[in-house]
């Protein structure tokens, strides 16, 4: 098996460089580096399968792109790692590719005879480790920048016209506030004072006549009211106690005449 057909599954630059760093000490085996950063041992087998098929490292040692990777600077590390691994053709294709799962899981099955599963499995940490180079490089952020950048410039537009929206008033509103201003200048006018209708010819008249009309002062009751007849000349008047007694018998005199009619 050659190494473009060898498809490594390491996910993580920042723990590849862990192991690097910590395998040049004596006695640091894969058991004992599982051990320091408590790991399972298999995960230790995912980096340095990745270390010798960049040829940073040998069966039991580290080589002399191994050790130049580990005298380098953190920045000189990076730039190493990438031109490691951008020298196999499927992975610097994919890496031109953004670098996502799709387009290594394309250049994977070129390559490689594995089964669609497992190869979908590799594209997808093959498309980890190229985001975290891209990520400990620093062009991932400054990209990611950019973008900010625009977001808040267009921010700054929809703000910018929200406030001219806001200061300049639609015509409907300024007729309103036109109007507005009328009606209170007109409330504001001092009100004249009603001047007294003058009095018509008949009015005056109907007045005067109202003056000039007494009220009928009611009439007193008079003798009449008892049948009370004045005295003559020749004759002096009854006392009305008599004359009562009078009326009485004449009446009694009248009803013992009609009983005696129907006898």
């Amino acid at each position: 098996m050659s190494k473009e057909t060898v498809i490594p599954q390491a996910h993580s630059y920042e723990f590849f460089e862990k192991v690097i760093l910590a395998a040049q000490k004596k006695g640091m085996d894969q058991d004992a580096l599982a051990k320091k950063f408590d790991v399972q041992r298999r995960t230790i087998s995912y980096y340095v399968q990745m270390g010798r098929w960049i040829e940073f490292l040998g069966e039991d040692e580290l080589t002399s792109k191994g050790t130049a990777f580990i005298d380098a600077t953190k920045k000189e590390r990076i730039a190493l790692f990438k031109k490691a691994i951008t020298s196999f053709a499927w992975v610097k294709k994919a890496s031109v590719n953004d670098g996502t799962t799709e387009a290594f899981d394309t250049e994977i099955a070129k390559v490689s005879d594995l089964a669609e599963t497992t190869r979908r499995r590799r594209a997808r940490a093959m498309s980890k480790l190229w985001i975290s180079v891209i990520e400990a490089d620093g062009t991932k952020k400054k990209f990611k920048k950019k973008k900010t950048t625009k977001k808040k410039t267009a921010a700054k537009k929809k703000t910018a016209a929200k406030k001219e929206t806001t200061k300049k008033p639609s015509k409907k509103t300024a007729a309103k506030k036109k109007t507005t201003k009328k009606k209170v200048s007109v409330k504001k006018a001092p009100k004249k004072p009603a001047q007294p209708k003058k009095a018509g010819k008949k009015s005056a008249a109907k007045k005067t006549t109202e003056k000039k009309a007494k009220p009928t002062p009611k009439k007193a009751a008079t003798k009449k009211e008892y049948n009370y007849q004045p005295p003559t000349a020749n004759k002096a008047p009854d006392h009305p106690l008599v004359w009562v007694g009078k009326k009485v018998v004449k009446g009694a005199f009248k009803a013992a005449g009609k009983i005696l009619r129907f006898i």
